[in-house]
């Protein structure tokens, strides 16, 4: 798949930054594919979560989204690092 001269592959490892509203503990990581886990905390804003890493294709991605969402986490943003 090609967009705008961008080369995206759904079919192999690629490097993922996922931001979600709340706070998720870190202890969560071996059942997300193994993405690094980090909070920040913003006074009087919502607090964020911010998993980083590598997941080995789309399907595993997808895995990591329904599981946030699974939880009752608010997807802010998903991008390709």
């Amino acid at each position: 798949m090609t967009d705008a001269g961008n080369s995206y592959s759904f079919d192999r490892p690629s490097g993922y930054r996922i931001c979600v509203q709340g706070v998720l503990d870190p202890s969560w990581s071996t059942r997300l594919e193994g993405l690094h886990i980090e909070t920040q905390f913003s006074v009087g804003a919502p607090s964020t979560t911010v998993l980083t890493g590598q997941l080995e294709d789309e399907a595993a991605l997808n895995g990591v989204l329904a599981a946030l969402y699974g939880l009752g986490f608010r997807l802010i943003s998903v991008t390709t690092t």
